[in-house]
């Protein structure tokens, strides 16, 4: 988890020299700015706490226990829950998009247009997170 964690901060990172997948995606994929804009909201809401735990946990590692500790506030602040479904929501909104740009095959966009549709819905809702709830559980792989 500490690499899936440090990696998604490496794609989310909003410094100019960042790879930042948020302006990819609006400049490849402006039609679509609505859902691409409620799921960065809801990567912004962990972002700070997500860096802290690519630079104390992740890919920079620590020094002490106490500099772990600053790396653990992501799941102690968020929830292990909400963190999982704000990556899925991202993984989600780029494999769709994918799908969108290189399939010709009429029901796979189809498809992926129907799951765009419920990331921007869930991730603009103000629900809770939670694993037993169906609608927020997009099939990454469908």
């Amino acid at each position: 988890m500490s690499l899936l964690y440090s990696f998604f901060f490496s794609l989310v990172d909003t410094h100019p020299q960042g790879l930042n997948a948020f302006r990819v995606w609006r400049a490849k994929f402006p039609e679509h700015a609505l859902v691409i804009d409620a799921v960065e909201f809801r990567v912004q809401g962990i972002l700070p706490e997500l860096k802290k735990f690519r630079n104390k946990l992740g890919f920079h590692g620590s020094r002490s226990v106490n500099q772990e500790e600053e790396g653990y506030q992501l799941l102690t602040q968020h929830g292990v829950t909400k963190v999982l479904n704000v990556a899925q929501h991202f993984i989600s909104l780029a494999m769709n998009l994918l799908t969108l740009a290189y399939s010709s095959d009429s029901d796979s966009t189809n498809k992926a247009s129907d799951h765009l549709k419920t990331v921007e819905m869930i991730c603009r809702s103000d629900s809770p997170y939670s694993f037993d709830d169906e609608d927020l559980l997009i099939n990454w792989f469908s």
